[in-house]
């Protein structure tokens, strides 16, 4: 994939992750990948995604700068209208909304991704404010 190519696949992909499809991805994860050092299935990785974001009754996600070249992208994303309603990351609820970022970098083989190396805001999300 050129690197515009790739860039708009993984826009896709952050739409499935809007709309609540996390464990639709087989069009977008690997059979295997990487996760912050750590090898997992897909279904693994899915059900990982898809926990966290069982953790909010709200969110909104929107990526605030993506980079991409042949076989990496690197983004910001805003996660927006944030409000925890289950532990997540040893953090507990408040009951507020809140708005936080991650940093992620993906490596990509032939169209999916193979590595996640992900940094969440913890400040924002143990603040939650």
């Amino acid at each position: 994939m050129t690197p515009s190519e790739l860039e708009a696949h993984y826009r896709r992909y952050l739409t499935y992750l809007n709309t609540n499809r996390a464990r639709e991805l087989q069009d977008f994860v690997a059979d295997t990948v990487t996760h912050n050092g750590k090898t997992l299935t897909r279904e693994q990785y899915q059900d990982f995604v898809a926990g966290n974001f069982k953790c909010f009754s709200t969110i909104d996600i929107a990526p605030e700068l993506i980079v991409a070249n042949d076989d990496q992208v690197a983004c910001r994303i805003k996660f927006s209208n944030c409000k925890l309603e289950k532990e997540l990351f040893g953090c507990q609820p408040t009951g507020r909304v809140f708005d936080m970022v991650e940093h992620v970098f993906y490596r990509f083989q032939e169209g999916k991704i193979v590595e996640v190396q992900s940094l969440v805001d913890e400040i924002a999300l143990r603040e939650q404010r």
